[in-house]
């Protein structure tokens, strides 16, 4: 993959944790024109339907 950050953008990475048994949410990479804000922690709290 290819991106080009112009001055003032932003490249944001998110790499959750593992969590017990080795699942985990997948991580993510992504450009946003301009300034975002702080990122804040959010809990993972499991997989959809698990039963």
């Amino acid at each position: 993959m290819t991106y080009t950050l112009r001055p003032g953008d932003t490249l944001a990475f998110e790499e959750p944790e593992r969590m017990k048994g080795d699942v985990s949410p997948a991580w993510s990479m992504y450009v946003v024109e301009g300034r975002i804000e702080p990122c804040r922690e959010v809990p993972f709290e499991g997989l959809v339907d698990e039963k």
